[in-house]
């Protein structure tokens, strides 16, 4: 038998699932094939670039997110979800208050070419734009 929901949890979980979104855009590998290999392979090769990323509002797996943080030397982008929807629990295990969910974004691999996740993101503001 599963443990009880939790009143806070029985909360989060109304309102995950009444969260209006909005319609799903084109294909996300589409809209970033706008931006050929050279331009996204100059863009991760500039920190300062990447960084005028922080702000942007992005789909990510089918989830409204936004840029919040870079971590240029591990190749890491840290986006967060727009919508607050994961539960957060205090030093005692109980449910506290709703956070939003993060994602790390590798966007470079191990040979410092653009990895394969950046067909997966979509800027909601249009197209990354050539440097």
């Amino acid at each position: 038998m599963p443990p009880p929901l939790t009143f806070l949890r029985r909360i989060s979980m109304l309102f995950a699932e009444d969260v209006e979104r909005p319609a799903q855009p084109a294909s996300t590998a589409k809209r970033n094939k706008q931006m050929d290999h050279a331009a996204l392979q100059r863009l991760i090769r500039d920190p300062d670039a990447l960084r005028r990323l922080i702000g942007r509002r992005v789909r990510y797996h089918d989830m409204e997110c936004e840029v919040t943080d870079l971590l240029y030397d591990e190749g890491l982008m840290i986006i967060s979800a727009i919508h607050a929807t994961e539960m957060q629990e205090d030093s005692y295990g109980r449910p506290n208050r709703l956070v939003p969910q993060h994602h790390n974004f590798r966007f470079r691999d191990a040979e410092g070419h653009p990895s394969p996740s950046w067909e997966d993101i979509a800027f909601l503001d249009g197209p990354l734009e050539a440097a």
